[in-house]
């Protein structure tokens, strides 16, 4: 089975008319979200778009991050975040 969709690029001057995109199932598949450890053996993950830590494996606080959404307690994303994956994360 093919977990890839096809879709239209919008307002990306780096994408071309169509990008292939892997579905997401978590977000930490994505390789903008870097889920580790801090020194202390505590949970953490790291947005490359901006660049904040954030504490805690909560996939919700992530997801709300990157799609800007309020509600869940958790800084939003301060990125210009490309369409493509603000679309590829909202399939999650």
């Amino acid at each position: 089975m093919d977990d890839s969709i096809a879709i239209a690029a919008r307002d990306d001057a780096s994408i071309d008319a169509v990008t292939l995109l892997t579905a997401l199932k978590r977000i930490w598949d994505c390789n903008m979200i870097v889920w580790g450890t801090n020194a202390r053996g505590d949970f953490t993950w790291t947005c490359k778009h901006c660049d904040q830590q954030f504490a805690g494996n909560n996939a919700t606080k992530a997801v709300c991050h990157v799609l800007n959404k309020k509600g869940q307690n958790i800084k939003l994303c301060t990125a210009a975040i490309p369409t493509i994956i603000s679309v590829g994360t909202k399939i999650l």
